[in-house]
């Protein structure tokens, strides 16, 4: 996380090409770490059948 303060100010303006650059970096994160929970899920789910 950046502070809020003081940063936002000296950063030059972004053109669009670098926008849609780190909108697409973002969604390939959340991506990456929607599947990770759902595996983390299965895996839990199958831990506990296994035991039951």
């Amino acid at each position: 996380m950046e502070p809020a303060i003081g940063l936002t100010f000296h950063k030059p303006k972004p053109d669009a090409g670098h926008t849609l650059l780190v909108l697409r970096q973002e969604r390939g994160w959340v991506q990456t770490e929607f599947f990770k929970a759902m595996t983390l899920t299965r895996e839990l789910q199958l831990a506990t059948e296994g035991k039951a």
